[in-house]
């Protein structure tokens, strides 16, 4: 309610027990497993600050600023993806339009519960690339697939590099 994150037991059509987790959100995203929460704050101009509250904990722990994202206020969507066991979110910085193509890529970064810092995986990565081939869209940890840029060519096609990531 009025960007204020809370979290409660439904009981039917009630709410119990609300819990405030954040205030002035602008964008969520809970994981597949209902185990944790990622969300943003302080959006201005396609970026802003990217926290995780985990279920059962006291606070939200600040992952990082300065993280892609596109609208704000219940409009808007990150460019994120979540582990299979959702302690893990692989996040975007620096997004770049590669021109006249409607594709961005961007600095891929990965952080997990519980780690002080991120980790940069790679740069020139497409957004909406990562990939661990599952269904559900969850990414295998320290398995999966990503597209670097490569290229474009007088027809505006874009030519970029398979990737694969396997933890190092």
């Amino acid at each position: 309610t009025e960007n204020n994150l809370f979290y409660g037991k439904l009981n039917g059509t009630e709410v119990l027990d609300e819990e405030k987790i954040a205030s002035e959100v602008s964008i969520f995203e809970v994981t597949e497993n209902g185990k944790y929460v990622y969300y943003t704050k302080d959006y201005d101009d396609e970026v802003a600050t990217l926290y995780c509250y985990k279920f059962g904990e006291n606070e939200p722990i600040k992952i990082a600023s300065d993280v892609a994202c596109y609208g704000g206020w219940s409009l808007g969507w990150t460019y994120n993806a979540y582990s299979t066991d959702g302690a893990t979110v692989f996040y975007f910085k620096d997004l770049e339009e590669i021109e006249d193509t409607y594709t961005d890529h961007g600095t891929l970064l990965m952080w997990t519960y519980g780690d002080e810092s991120s980790q940069k995986i790679a740069s020139e990565v497409l957004t909406y690339s990562i990939t661990s081939g599952l269904s559900s869209g969850e990414v295998k940890k320290n398995s999966f697939m990503f597209q670097k840029f490569s290229s474009v060519d007088s027809d505006e096609n874009v030519y970029t590099n398979w990737m694969y990531y396997n933890g190092t």
